[in-house]
């Protein structure tokens, strides 16, 4: 049965937020309601922002009066009516190696997903007819299930690619005590790469373009998981070409055009080869925000264009018009003055937006974001609560000295929606570790004053994650702060891991584990500081009577602190089928935190890894035997992958066996895929896994739009695409 109408079905699956979580699988983003009432015309942009009259090499930005052909103006709501439609954005000319047109498929109405409905609102649906059912995306008001539901196991499985080791990590545990000696041998690193790159040129890139064939016969499911992989694995223009032919066929299906426009996204590289030079890219930003122009594109499909303009951001630039996504800040600027018929599309505006080197985006931009922020209008627009939380994430990514004073403002204010105050606590985790440490003591004043007058428990769990990186931050920095050095900060952790209730206490374990994971060496302070944190947890894991929903916390937060022989006991409780599920796949994440590679952990995770009646379990175990067994033994993973029963433990596993890094796997993936036998779905998990398998990034490309995310006001596609690794 699928949860969702877009993006991957079984890619949701591969995102690790909602798979370990029954609670977080339940629920989706929060409601954003209907659409707002219409808005007065927008206003031309604030001189300081307009770019120059030309770009050498490209097309002149867009004139909101007089826009170009290929980039139309976003089109207005009519008041008591629907958005006028336009003609489609004309494809820009072919380059050698783009495929012809492809045939025609399956074909599904434009127009993306229905407003997600208010409870006891039912929105109207274009052409006036009711709205049926809520879509499952969209989650239960706060409370109408225990509370909790965008709790901090949601938090932590968004966040926690942050933490877990990275391949090169995994590379340098692994391989480093093979290398042979002399000055002329690669690194086991570059060798590992090396090879990676051959088996991608030769293997995985050819069956990806065999399902992407105008002429092959496949499923939706399987050419978008081949779309989404080959964005990972791109390494030549015509591969970008062919996924920018799919995103604008209009014959293609829903589900297919917006697996090309995110994957457009994919392409970005940290470093080393890239697949388009810096005009390639510049070309590639102006496409896809045409795209988003495209009334006659699928919403959701538009919003994901948007959300990989995004990603694009740190990519290279070729003029010095363009340099540091100058002219991108421009056009998302502008269009953020329009009127827009869906609430998805000034959230994406302000995703994009807050993803622009800061550098490029001119103090007016910065300053109007303010403004959104502390409900003024701007433009002539007014912003509801949700915009507004948003612009306050964009705000706060983008960085600066006006960062601190703005939080100071915010956290203690009575007045402040509850969405912006959300946004704020997760803003200042995040923010954490660009202020310094003057900054975050000032900070910590604003926290001890707003802290007792938060009544929302998720708010308060939210508050104390944020204290808990700033004391991250503090200790990493080695700082002289009065957080740790006068013991303000710990003692207020210590308290709250003890005195919370619900999943509040849960937050304060995770905050406790990241405020004393840099303590092992160190000052007095810090060393009595993890002893204490220790204890703690430890003693709440195993004696805790209250602690049925945040025992995987403590076990995260023992992982998170990598603490001294808890080790056996977390593969103990891992393997133990009579602990309670969502407990044990949290002790696979705290073993894949910790990387002990011992006889004991080896036996719980084989163990874990057939155990049928538990999916998450084996999806978390399966985390955990990449990272403590990269580079090797992957048989064993595609051998889970093979007896897995639910496209949830399978997306998992898939995830793992990129992880993993054992390059030898890619002949079984490969296997799997070309199989006519194979069904569909088992076809287009392999493609997933190859793409991941492949991908040249350390950590996947849209980790940048989960880590310290506004998750808790995250709309239909933003859900989607944190959803999606």
């Amino acid at each position: 049965m699928r949860l969702i109408s877009g993006l991957l079905a079984f890619l949701l699956l591969l995102g690790l937020g909602i798979g370990l979580a029954p609670e977080a699988a339940a629920h989706g983003g929060r409601f954003i309601g209907p659409p707002k009432p219409p808005m007065p015309p927008p206003i031309r942009t604030p001189p300081d922002i307009v770019p120059p009259p030309s770009v050498p090499g490209g097309r002149a930005p867009p004139d909101r009066t007089n826009p170009p052909p290929s980039i139309p103006k976003p089109k207005p709501v009519a008041p008591g009516g629907k958005a006028p439609t336009t003609p489609s954005v004309p494809v820009p000319p072919s380059t050698p190696g783009t495929p012809p047109s492809i045939p025609t498929g399956p074909t599904t109405a434009p127009g993306g997903l229905p407003t997600p409905p208010r409870p006891g609102v039912t929105p109207p649906r274009p052409g006036g007819a009711p709205s049926t059912g809520v879509p499952p995306w969209i989650r239960a008001r706060r409370g109408q299930q225990g509370g909790g539901s965008d709790g901090w196991s949601t938090w932590w499985q968004l966040n926690r690619w942050t933490y877990l080791p990275t391949r090169l990590e995994g590379l340098e545990r692994r391989l480093a005590a093979v290398t042979p000696t002399g000055s002329d041998t690669p690194e086991p690193a570059e060798r590992w790469a090396q090879r990676r790159d051959v088996l991608a040129r030769t293997v995985t890139i050819p069956t990806l373009l065999r399902y992407l064939d105008p002429k092959a016969r496949a499923d939706d499911e399987v050419r978008a998981a081949a779309l989404i992989a080959l964005g990972r694995t791109a390494a030549a223009p015509s591969h970008v070409d062919r996924i920018r032919s799919y995103a604008s066929d209009a014959k293609q299906s829903v589900l297919v055009r917006e697996a090309a426009a995110i994957a457009l996204g994919m392409v970005r590289r940290s470093e080393g080869p890239r697949p388009l030079d810096a005009a390639g890219y510049d070309g590639l930003r102006r496409f896809l925000v045409a795209y988003f122009d495209d009334d006659a594109v699928p919403t959701r499909a538009r919003a994901m264009a948007m959300l990989s303009v995004g990603l694009l951001a740190d990519q290279p630039y070729a003029t010095a018009f363009t340099k540091d996504g100058r002219l991108v800040t421009h056009m998302l600027w502008e269009r953020l003055s329009s009127r827009w018929s869906h609430p998805e599309m000034p959230v994406v505006l302000l995703t994009a937006l807050g993803l622009q080197p800061s550098a490029g985006v001119p103090q007016k931009v910065k300053d109007g974001l303010q403004q959104i922020v502390l409900g003024k209008r701007v433009n002539k627009v007014s912003w509801s609560a949700i915009e507004r939380s948003h612009a306050l994430t964009a705000r706060l990514k983008l960085g600066g000295s006006e960062v601190p004073a703005l939080l100071m403002r915010i956290l203690p204010s009575r007045r402040v929606p509850r969405e912006v105050k959300e946004a704020a606590w997760i803003g200042l985790a995040g923010s954490a570790h660009a202020l310094t440490s003057k900054e975050r003591m000032t900070l910590f004043s604003a926290f001890q004053r707003a802290y007792p007058r938060i009544s929302d428990p998720l708010v308060r769990g939210m508050a104390q994650l944020a204290l808990g990186r700033l004391m991250e931050t503090d200790v990493l920095e080695n700082a002289d702060s009065q957080l740790l050095y006068q013991n303000m900060g710990p003692a207020f952790l210590l308290k709250e891991a003890r005195v919370s209730t619900g999943e509040t206490r849960g937050f304060a374990a995770l905050a406790l584990g990241l405020a004393a994971r840099n303590t092992r060496e160190g000052s007095r302070a810090g060393l009595a500081f993890r002893r204490d944190a220790t204890a703690l947890l430890r003693k709440m894991f195993e004696h805790d009577a209250r602690a049925v929903n945040v025992r995987g916390a403590y076990a995260v937060a023992l992982g998170l602190m990598d603490v001294e022989g808890t080790a056996d006991l977390l593969a103990h409780t891992l393997a133990d089928r009579r602990e309670r599920e969502i407990t044990r796949a949290h002790c696979g994440d705290a073993l894949a935190l910790m990387r002990v590679d011992s006889p004991t952990v080896r036996e719980s995770l084989k163990t874990a890894l057939i155990d049928r009646r538990a999916a998450a379990v084996r999806a978390s175990a399966a985390t955990a035997w990449a990272a403590i067994a990269f580079g090797k033994d992957g048989e064993t993973l595609v051998s889970a992958l093979e007896e897995a029963r639910t496209q949830r433990e399978v997306g998992h596993i898939a995830v793992a066996i990129g992880l993993l890094g054992d390059l030898d796997a890619a002949r079984s993936l490969v296997g799997v895929a070309r199989d006519d036998a194979n069904v569909d779905e088992n076809r287009a998990l392999a493609l997933a896994a190859l793409g991941l398998l492949f991908d040249p990034e350390l950590r996947p490309s849209l980790t940048r739009l989960r880590r310290d995310g506004n998750y808790v006001a995250r709309t239909s596609t933003l859900h989607e695409a944190f959803d999606i690794l």
